[in-house]
């Protein structure tokens, strides 16, 4: 398990510095944000009860979009607005009819919110 969360962290860190707006975030900032990244790949190293292993990488995923929010928060400040589309697919989709209904809200959204002058991050 151990290497399991290593190798996690690890791809979230590489997947954290290859995202467009990581070279315009100054050396202070990048380490600040890959701080937790690092961290998880050093557990390797470290005894962690199952459990905590278990915790860990289950954040991994959620501290990865808060790591690439940050990061686009830094470069474009107040124009960001994030679109989570997990919620226009809560109830699955089982018809052509339901996805493009899905779809077409997603669409709705961006637009709105590209309209008032808003970079818009998918999530």
């Amino acid at each position: 398990m151990p290497a399991r969360c290593f190798s996690a962290y690890a791809q979230a860190l590489e997947r954290l510095v290859q995202i467009s707006g990581w070279k315009g975030v100054n050396k202070e900032q990048q380490q600040k944000i890959a701080l937790p990244f690092e961290r998880g790949k050093a557990r390797n190293k470290e005894r962690i009860p199952i459990p905590q292993l278990n915790s860990e990488l289950d954040a991994c995923e959620s501290r990865l979009r808060d790591a690439i929010s940050e990061v686009h928060r830094i470069i474009d400040g107040d124009r960001v607005a994030t679109v989570r589309i997990g919620s226009y697919f809560s109830g699955g989709i089982e018809t052509e009819e339901q996805l493009d209904a899905a779809l077409e809200g997603i669409r709705e959204e961006c637009t709105r919110l590209i309209g008032t002058g808003k970079k818009v991050i998918v999530q």
